[in-house]
């Protein structure tokens, strides 16, 4: 979603970015608002190019697939490591 936006708590997560991204080094996170860590994502794990289900990168988007249903009605944030994605 935008900044403060809204999502469905079981979908996944979708970050765009202004240009085709790929895999570096390091980790995506997901917190909830009060900064309890939910979940973090290797990104040399990830899929790219759209195969396949779960983590993966797609050009300029990357999309982040939860282990568990987010819940409803907590403000979530993402933080992206330095050189995690190029």
């Amino acid at each position: 979603p935008q900044d403060n936006g809204t999502l469905e708590i079981t979908r996944d997560l979708y970050l765009y970015f202004s240009e085709a991204v790929h895999a570096g080094s390091g980790t995506v996170r997901l917190y909830q608002s009060d900064d309890s860590l939910v979940e973090s994502f290797d990104v040399s794990t990830f899929n790219t190019g759209g195969k396949g289900g779960g983590n993966n990168i797609n050009g300029a988007t990357v999309t982040l697939n939860p282990i568990n249903n987010l819940v409803a009605g907590t403000g979530y944030y993402v933080q992206i490591d330095a050189g995690a994605l190029l």
